[in-house]
């Protein structure tokens, strides 16, 4: 379950190829034990994933295989988990739902049925599966037809971007930009990432094809020529902003010098690492060391100060916090899941997580359920973990079609 909260603190998270929405109340009660009801934002065949929120709140990225068959960026307009609702879901307090997706809803089975009779999907009938799907409004953002799209992260100043602010060597682009993994294969389907930024277009307009900007490639090892740079398997991940002109990221070091992968490596040992990389001078810094237990995964505070990533301790996985201004490191909860480190993972070495809108808290995926780590600030001005980890009630209803299939 990857996720991201928005400014008006809902959450929204991926399962099973669809997006979900909590409504914020499930953050503002979390004492109560409430189950709350999360309601579907997408669906349908298409498979979604990577939710994350504009800094406004008014836009939602996401990744999607959706056209294409291949996973690219998407992004929708957002007006909050009601008016993105597809089900109504809760029968004792039914949500009310737009009209033109009732009407939608209602053509659902005869549309369903000419599909399976082999008539081709006139416009009218398009229009409304879009409905159903929650995709009338979402626009491609990438046009990628064989490398494949992950995480997109906003930058923060939201449609002021200027790119020859931070990359003069690029032509004046203004407008909002995101960043994300793109993911290169070699002679084996390992993927070795980099990092793209992308235009998001402000209405529905032709991409194309391989659209879009190098700001973080891969590292040759050493002897290696530039002949051979598409035969380095190991490249930097999971992007985010710090600033306007920085990216933070994770990597694997324990391989990249040899420019192979290799599966069932020693997580103590360290395998990846976090850095910084200043697109304004391309210096690079590391952030935090590979060993012991890898750092892998990271997510920053709204403030710019507190790092969040996860690593290996021992015989658990930790959530672990960095104040990047004194450099302390503290271990806050030993609940998590264990990461997919030393594996490929090019849906994440573990699902992305979020700050609550002021920074006093971090909701997160662990063992199958959401839960709540509560922040504070101490007398360094350092967060810290601020009382018991709660978890998040919730119930969704989950649709899914099973097609015949045939031999």
């Amino acid at each position: 379950m990857r996720l991201d909260v928005s400014p008006d603190g809902e959450i929204v998270f991926d399962m099973l190829g669809d997006l979900y929405c909590l409504p914020a109340d499930a953050l503002q009660s979390l004492h109560t034990q409430t189950q709350w009801q999360a309601y579907p934002i997408s669906l349908g065949v298409p498979w979604d994933s990577d939710p994350h929120f504009s800094p406004d709140g008014r836009k939602l990225a996401f990744r999607s295989d959706a056209g294409l068959g291949v996973e690219n960026i998407w992004t929708m307009p957002w007006r909050g988990c009601s008016a993105a609702a597809l089900r109504s879901s809760d029968a004792t307090n039914p949500l009310p739902l737009d009209p033109t997706l009732l009407e939608a809803l209602d053509h659902e089975e005869e549309d369903t049925l000419r599909l399976l009779q082999g008539v081709k999907e006139d416009e009218a009938a398009r229009t409304r599966r879009l409905l159903r799907e929650g995709r009338a409004s979402a626009h491609r953002v990438t046009n990628e037809t064989y490398r494949w799209v992950s995480d997109a992260r906003w930058h923060p100043d939201g449609d002021k971007v200027r790119v020859t602010d931070f990359l003069p060597s690029q032509s004046l682009r203004i407008g909002i930009q995101v960043v994300a993994t793109k993911w290169y294969t070699s002679e084996r389907s390992l993927g070795a990432g980099e990092a793209w930024m992308y235009e998001v277009p402000s209405s529905e307009k032709p991409v194309k094809v391989g659209d879009g900007m190098r700001v973080v490639g891969r590292s040759l090892p050493f002897g290696w020529s530039s002949e051979q740079y598409p035969e380095q398997q190991i490249g930097p991940e999971q992007f985010i902003w710090w600033g306007r002109d920085r990216l933070i990221y994770s990597k694997n070091v324990a391989e990249e010098s040899d420019g192979a992968f290799e599966y069932s490596k020693d997580v103590y040992k360290g395998i990846y690492a976090i850095f910084s990389r200043n697109l304004t001078t391309g210096a690079t810094e590391e952030l935090v060391s590979a060993s012991p237990g890898s750092a892998s995964r990271p997510e920053l505070a709204h403030d710019g100060r507190t790092l969040a990533f996860v690593r290996r301790v021992r015989d658990k996985e930790a959530l672990v916090l960095k104040d990047l201004v004194s450099g302390t490191i503290r271990n806050i909860w030993y609940g998590l899941t264990y990461d997919a480190t030393p594996i490929f993972a090019p849906m994440g070495t573990y699902p992305s997580f979020a700050f609550t809108p002021k920074d006093d808290g971090i909701v997160i995926w662990a063992a199958g359920s959401l839960w709540h780590v509560p922040l504070a600030v101490n007398a360094d001005g350092e967060r810290v973990r601020n009382g018991e980890v709660t978890k998040i009630h919730f119930k969704a209803t989950i649709e899914k079609h099973i097609a015949e299939t045939r031999l």
